[in-house]
């Protein structure tokens, strides 16, 4: 099965029984913030044996420093490990530590990668005409959503107009020939 904390992100509590994870099991940790406590954890009152995949997003446009940490997960005791990691997004990397009772995620990389355009190269349009291109849909970068990008656009040409509309990510082109 699979263990989300809470709703982006929440806390998870178990009582009253051991936690054993199989390989296929999951637990897919959310993080927004190291310092506020913005981030998904599970407490079981009972022991804890580890197997399956830990998965890692980033919610709310977080991006770490070398060094964020958190406790995920604690127990009464912790043992085993995971059969995989998926700590990776874009060029932000996390790594576990643990303890005899407990389990933490440590960004060990924080390279923000520079994102991805890709428009379609036979874009064209009219004098006095205007084209629109959805930036969010040709943009890829793994650490931002696409709502946190800051665009800036230039041009060589003074009869091109280019405006940006932050709330849809839409471009518009229009050609202004006086």
């Amino acid at each position: 099965g699979i263990i989300s904390p809470g709703m982006s992100p929440g806390a998870l509590t178990i009582t009253g029984m051991n936690l054993v994870q199989q390989s296929t099991s999951v637990i897919h940790i959310e993080i927004g913030e190291t310092t506020s406590g913005d981030f998904d954890s599970l407490h079981v009152l009972a022991d804890v044996t580890k197997s399956g995949l830990l998965s890692l997003g980033l919610h709310n446009g977080y991006f770490p420093e070398i060094g964020d940490s958190i406790v995920f997960l604690s127990a009464n005791s912790v043992t085993g490990d995971f059969d995989s990691l998926d700590l990776q997004i874009g060029g932000i990397i996390f790594d576990t530590i643990s303890t005899s009772d407990a389990v933490s995620l440590v960004c060990i990389q924080a390279d923000n990668y520079n994102p991805t355009i890709t428009l379609d190269p036979t874009l064209s349009f009219d004098v006095d005409d205007s084209v629109q291109v959805d930036l969010w849909a040709a943009v890829d970068d793994p650490e931002s959503p696409d709502t946190l990008l800051a665009f800036g656009f230039t041009t060589d040409n003074d009869s091109l107009i280019v405006a940006f509309d932050s709330s849809t990510g839409v471009m518009t082109l229009t050609s202004d020939i006086s």
